[in-house]
């Protein structure tokens, strides 16, 4: 399984990557723009993202904007959805609602709990690797 991590914060991404790395491979990226280059990247190596878990507030492109385009390539490709989750600090209903209009799946609000997680993880059929 291939983990997109979009985070500007060095204490998220380190609780994300022990996280979710006993679900597989975890990538980092440090921003939206770089987010979705790896998005792109992975695609065309034929490996692409089972999961995308993003910051609202990710720097040079927000998360929303992120899920917009990939939502829009998968469809303009015709190819599977990975599922994508936002995190947010606070309760900003027009960004949730953004969210899910352009495709996400699920919004946690941080502090991030490790069950939400994986009870996400499980709800989509992931299990965690031996």
């Amino acid at each position: 399984m291939n983990i997109l991590l979009v985070t500007n914060s060095y204490a998220n991404t380190r609780l994300l990557e022990n996280a979710f790395g006993c679900y597989g491979n975890v990538d980092v990226a440090i921003d939206g723009v770089n987010g979705l280059d790896r998005f792109f990247r992975a695609y065309a190596a034929k490996t692409p993202y089972d999961v995308i878990f993003a910051d609202v507030d990710a720097h040079n492109m927000d998360a929303n904007d992120m899920t917009k385009e990939v939502r829009g390539f998968e469809r303009a490709n015709g190819v599977t959805q990975p599922s994508i989750v936002i995190s947010t600090t606070h309760v900003q209903t027009d960004a949730i609602l953004r969210g899910f209009k352009n495709g996400t799946d699920l919004f946690v609000r941080k502090p991030i709990e490790l069950a939400q997680i994986e009870g996400f993880m499980r709800e989509c059929g992931f299990s965690k690797e031996s």
